[in-house]
Formats: structure tokens, sequence, C-alpha cells
């Protein structure tokens, strides 16, 4: 491919990304001219934990999972990425190592924004440092979210609040709703901090109660209002 056709195609991408949203053209056309992109396969490590932060990372196509692995090896997924999210921002500006691992879980292409292009152009362009800051506010009320949803709620409520999550603006009023569960369940299981056989056993008891219907990784939303009214 043409560098200007591919430098054209990476500035339009990143314009469509939620963390450069808003961005004048001559800041992505600069990130796009020092940025790169990398193919890899399924199950294929992306970052790994305690490495010092090289570029900010954006899912071009596939899906990304982020997470943290205890002492005894034992894995917490964090979070799952798809087209446009973004990764390792925060290591980034802090100058720490990585807290987190990122693996392909297919085949994934991942666009690598260069640190040192990341840190000229927010000096150049402040509007960049808005959005970044902006972006990861975001992040900390996500993480935020998190932390209460492990520590404070039931594995019913975090169960239905995933599902209602996933639901999301394509819910409307009571009308019942199928959902596809993005990633396995033992992988959404992880990011819930639930085992896979608890996990399993929440959808059974919703499923029970005529809330949901299950088949596969196919989930009907058939009691919206009672969905929401147990996840709170």
């Amino acid at each position: 491919m043409d560098v200007a056709v591919r430098e054209v195609q990476l500035a339009s991408f990143l314009g469509d990304c939620p963390l450069f949203r808003g961005i004048s053209s001559e800041v992505l056309e600069y990130l796009s001219a020092n940025a790169r992109t990398v193919s890899t396969k399924r199950g294929e490590t992306i970052v790994t934990s305690g490495k010092e932060p090289a570029a900010l990372h954006l899912v071009l196509y596939g899906q990304v999972k982020l997470s943290i692995l205890s002492s005894r090896g034992s894995e917490r997924v964090v979070n799952i990425l798809s087209q446009g999210d973004s990764f390792g921002i925060s290591s980034l500006f802090s100058g720490q190592p990585m807290t987190i691992s990122a693996y392909a879980l297919n085949r994934c292409e991942v666009v690598e924004l260069r640190k040192d292009a990341i840190l000229s152009a927010v000096y150049l362009w402040p509007e960049l440092s808005a959005a970044l800051l902006q972006h990861m506010g975001t992040c900390l009320d996500n993480l935020y979210a998190d932390l209460e949803s492990c520590c404070l709620k039931s594995a019913t409520q975090r169960v239905a609040g995933y599902l209602l999550k996933i639901a999301g603006e394509d819910m409307c009023g009571d009308k019942p709703q199928e959902v596809v569960l993005p990633v396995s369940k033992s992988v959404v299981a992880s990011s819930l901090d639930l085992t896979p056989e608890t996990f399993s056993r929440e959808l059974h008891r919703l499923s029970a109660r005529k809330l949901i219907a299950v088949k596969h990784k196919n989930i009907l939303i058939s009691d919206v209002t009672g969905l929401q009214t147990l996840a709170e």
C-alpha cells in the first residue's frame, strides 16, 4: 500500500476512535505519520506487564483481552477491547512499567502510536492534552465502577448488570432484547471476577426466573425491567 494512502486511512481511523474524536485533522495526520500497524494471531501476546511503555495502542480490528496475573498465575480479565478502543495510556505518561498484559482473542490488527510522537504532539497541540486527560478520567471512573461491582455487588447483580451493559443503547423500553456474548463465557466470568461455574450458575438462575433465555452465546433479555431491578 502507498505510504500516503496508508496515512490517510490511519488518520481517518484515529478520528473515529473515542480517544481522538473531535481532534483536528492536522493532529491526526501527524500521529498517523508516526504510527505503525501490527498484526497478531489468536492467543498472541501484544503487551506484557512489567515492560517499559513504548507506545499507545488502538485496536484496528479484532478483540483484545487486558488482564493481570497474580503471583500464583491466576488471571483476572480487566477489560475486553474491540475496534477503536485503546490501552497503555496511563503507563505512557507515568513512565512506570505496564501493569497489564494484552492478548489477542482472535486475529487482530493493532495501531501503535510511538511514545515520543504522542509526547511531542501533546506539547504542540493543547487540544490533544485535553482529550487525553478526559480519556484518563473516564478510565479512572470505569475502574471505580469495576471496584464497586466486585467489592459491593453480588454475583447476580454483576451478571445482570453486564447483560444490560452489552445490550446498551439498543435496548428499547421493556421490549425483549437479544444480546450475544462478545467472548467466551470463561473470559466474561473473569472480567466479572467470577469463576466460569458461578457465571453459568447465575445465568441458569436468571433463566429460571424467566428474566432471560440462554442459547449458547445468545441471550434473550425477556424481562428488561426485572433485570434492571435485580442489577441495582
